[in-house]
């Protein structure tokens, strides 16, 4: 009897949890103003956190350090005196490579650890050696060569314009930059990644879709094989005119819905019509315009102090390179959180054009939890971390803000409409209704 008992109770329970499990299944997924939690950072993701604030401290002081040694050490005068019988721009050239492949080496553990053992030991690094290894002799050579026009180009105008030569090197920053935009994902990022169309055609068209309502048919819209080096996910709108294109890694599509990647994609279409790209390398050449100017009043006053004491004679000299990079990194340092400031803003402006676009607040939420979630990501960093060190607001503030931005219910007019408004386009007849 007690066994009956016992069979009939098992019974009972077994049957309410199938009928729990019919009505779970019947239930609709969570409506598109349903709200998404702020998921707690995981004890790893809170190590990765912490760890990484102290890595980028010693990394920001180890970078401070290795033109001081040069400079100190004597290093610098003693490679300018090897160079000074070539003539000048040959002179420039070949302390400037001595300079580079020497603190290449002396980087590479930092390299090694930062961009290969670290990630493996987190669980997000995929990339063998060999091919971690190749990439950074690629982009060793690739640097070089950019380095030797950019240092080439700021000692001609040194020699050339003693008092201003800062002027006419902060002025071509900006076509210099636009060039580069428009040139690298061309030219440049296929030497590291394979780009093709979205296997999945059928999101595909559904992105074009997107696109077009905002009045970028024209988008062009890659995926990069970004699994072959890491489990993290991303995507990225980059070029310039017709070198114009939105990016999703493959590992986004594969770890996120396609309403999450819709989302994803409503925000790069923000950064694509609103032209942040261009507005980005605008507000960066600005900065290194001030920036430059700064150096050049800092390095007429330092310059004359290093003669006697450290053999750097004059400001147009090869080896004064390292004060030059010096005197810029600690500028670059000061005006980082102006550029972040300004980065995080322009990242808030594509989540509300996002928002606005799809009116899946639940989408573009759930995407920033996977974001966080596989990313190793902390959602709520502190202030000093913020100004420091952020491009984009943090995950906790874009999760909350899809949670409780919803202008359309209010009435309001939308911002990409009027943006549409503006640029002579119209919205199509469902871009206002909620998806």
């Amino acid at each position: 009897m007690r066994r009956a008992r016992v069979i009939a109770i098992w019974l009972i329970l077994m049957g309410a949890g199938l009928i729990q499990a019919a009505a779970a299944s019947d239930r609709p997924d969570p409506a598109p103003d349903a709200s998404v939690a702020v998921p707690e950072p995981t004890p790893r993701a809170v190590h990765y956190y912490y760890t990484g604030l102290g890595l980028w401290v010693a990394r920001k002081l180890w970078a401070f350090a290795v033109p001081v040694v040069w400079i100190v050490g004597g290093a610098a005068a003693a490679l300018g005196r090897k160079v000074r019988r070539l003539p000048y721009l040959a002179a420039v050239f070949a302390f400037t490579g001595g300079y580079e492949l020497i603190t290449a080496l002396l980087n590479l553990p930092w390299t090694i650890y930062l961009g290969f053992l670290r990630p493996r030991d987190y669980g997000l690094g995929t990339q063998p050696l060999g091919d971690f290894l190749a990439d950074q002799l690629k982009s060793l050579a690739l640097g070089l060569v950019l380095t030797w026009a950019a240092v080439g180009g700021v000692y001609f105008l040194l020699r050339r314009y003693p008092r201003r030569w800062w002027i006419w090197a902060g002025l071509a920053v900006v076509p210099i930059s636009l060039g580069l935009t428009f040139v690298v994902p061309i030219w440049i990022d296929p030497l590291f990644h394979e780009y093709g169309p979205l296997a999945d055609r059928k999101l595909e068209a559904q992105i074009l879709e997107l696109a077009a309502r905002v009045g970028a048919g024209d988008a062009e819209v890659y995926q990069v094989d970004m699994s072959r080096e890491t489990r993290a996910v991303n995507a990225y709108v980059t070029g310039l005119l017709g070198t114009k294109r939105i990016v999703l890694w493959d590992t986004l599509l594969e770890r996120l819905a396609p309403d999450e990647v819709l989302a994803v994609v409503g925000h790069e279409l923000g950064h694509y019509v609103l032209n942040h790209v261009p507005l980005g390398v605008l507000v960066g050449s600005g900065l290194t315009f001030i920036g430059l100017g700064a150096v050049a009043t800092m390095a007429r006053r330092v310059v004359p102090t290093l003669t006697a004491r450290y053999g750097i004679t004059r400001l147009d000299e090869p080896a004064s390179l390292p004060v030059l990079l010096l005197l810029a990194q600690a500028v670059s340092f000061l005006l980082m959180p102006i550029g972040y400031a300004v980065s995080r803003r322009i990242e808030h402006e594509a989540d509300r054009f996002a928002l606005e676009l799809t009116h899946d607040n639940n989408a573009a939420a759930r995407a920033f939890v996977a974001l966080q979630q596989t990313n190793l990501g902390y959602p709520r960093p502190g202030l000093l971390s913020t100004l420091l060190r952020s491009s984009h607001p943090s995950l906790a503030d874009r999760i909350e803000f899809c949670n409780r931005y919803r202008p359309w219910s209010e009435g309001r007019p939308l911002a990409y409409e009027r943006f549409l408004n503006r640029s002579g386009q119209t919205p199509s007849s469902d871009s206002a209704a909620p998806r």
